[in-house]
């Protein structure tokens, strides 16, 4: 596995622009979070642009899930066989174990996002980044953590619950639910105090105003994408159509109240009503 994840960051550093903590030309905020990123993890960290997100390494220490650096989710297996999967295995010579084991591998992909207030950001990256640096086995729980590069694309008051993009995504380390769930905790404990922007990043539910939380990838919620796969609220999977026991809980909860942290009904009806305006707009 490990093998396996550092051939794919290096392909992801092939296709970014790495940003080498040491001598960089940078714009003001990307030179600050290079200093901060510095001082913080040593000279073995280090960031990477990718798409619209800055990428940390040298802090976080868990292995990633199988799915986690796929640039093609592999729900799309189904709906697009010329996909980056789709090309090897093409959709009608998959064999039904192939899919089924595809889809479950997407059930352990959980991701932690952090929505601080505008002018935070930084700062509450130090934080955690600290943290991860002076807490060893919070590290171990964590495969990869990006800030976003355009902070204004992530605030944007007018953006909503269904297309705004996370400051920041904490990837969590191998082991899914069990793994994610144990982490949350952690970062709870750490951040319980910290007021963050209360925005929601696109198909979350909440934890705190800074804490969010999310199961799969984000574009694949879209009613123009795959949201089927998706149980309402579309932050978690649907057991059923994961071809997973129907009775799995996918849910992640929460640290202090102990309950299931799900999507309340307002985002649900929300989503439905963005739904029927698009079926009249078409």
């Amino acid at each position: 596995m490990m093998k396996k994840q550092t051939i794919i960051l290096s392909l992801f550093m092939l296709v970014g622009c790495v940003i080498h903590i040491h001598g960089a030309s940078s714009s003001g905020r990307e030179q600050e979070l290079i200093s901060m990123v510095t001082d913080v993890g040593g000279g073995d960290a280090k960031l990477f642009k990718q798409s619209g997100y800055y990428f940390i390494q040298g802090i976080s220490k868990g292995s990633a899930p199988s799915v986690l650096l796929g640039t093609v989710p592999l729900v799309n297996l189904y709906r697009a066989p010329r996909t980056l999967y789709g090309a090897r295995w093409k959709l009608r010579k998959l064999r039904p174990d192939f899919r089924k084991r595809a889809l479950l591998d997407l059930v352990q992909d959980y991701k932690i996002h952090l929505m601080p207030k505008k002018g935070e950001e930084l700062a509450v990256l130090k934080q955690l980044l600290t943290f991860l640096v002076k807490n060893k086995k919070a590290a171990s729980l964590v495969s990869q953590i990006k800030i976003i590069r355009d902070i204004d694309d992530s605030l944007d008051i007018n953006a909503t619950g269904t297309d705004r993009f996370p400051v920041m995504v904490i990837y969590p380390a191998e082991g899914g639910k069990k793994v994610a769930q144990k982490l949350l905790e952690m970062l709870y404990n750490e951040f319980k105090t910290t007021e963050g922007s209360d925005l929601r990043p696109r198909f979350n539910a909440k934890v705190t105003s800074l804490i969010w939380i999310a199961q799969g990838q984000g574009g694949d919620k879209d009613q123009r994408s795959y949201p089927e796969y998706f149980q309402p609220g579309r932050i978690y999977y649907d057991p059923k159509a994961m071809k997973d026991d129907p009775d799995a809980d996918y849910r992640l909860i929460h640290p202090e109240t102990g309950k299931p942290i799900e999507a309340d009904q307002g985002f649900i009806d929300e989503i439905e009503n963005q739904n029927n305006s698009k079926q009249i707009s078409d």
